[in-house]
């Protein structure tokens, strides 16, 4: 239930920020995987900043986000 994947092929910026947003069911913790993410185009890297904006400890979701280059 606290398990979204995303692959950055697919990607529908709005449903990734929603499911990061969603409460967590019977846990304490969401986890929200975006793979690939250097193969986004920069406008869709830019939509995916709210995730990056309004963490804070009370977050109860943790975003992961993949790359096999990691220089963006």
């Amino acid at each position: 239930f606290n398990l979204d994947m995303f692959s950055a092929a697919s990607l529908n910026p709005g449903q990734v920020i929603d499911a990061a947003g969603m409460l967590p069911m019977m846990a304490e913790r969401r986890v929200v995987v975006l793979k690939d993410v250097d193969d986004l185009k920069a406008k869709d890297l830019e939509s995916l900043t709210p995730l990056l904006d309004h963490t804070n400890s009370a977050s109860t979701s943790i975003v992961i986000m993949t790359a096999v280059k990691a220089d963006m």
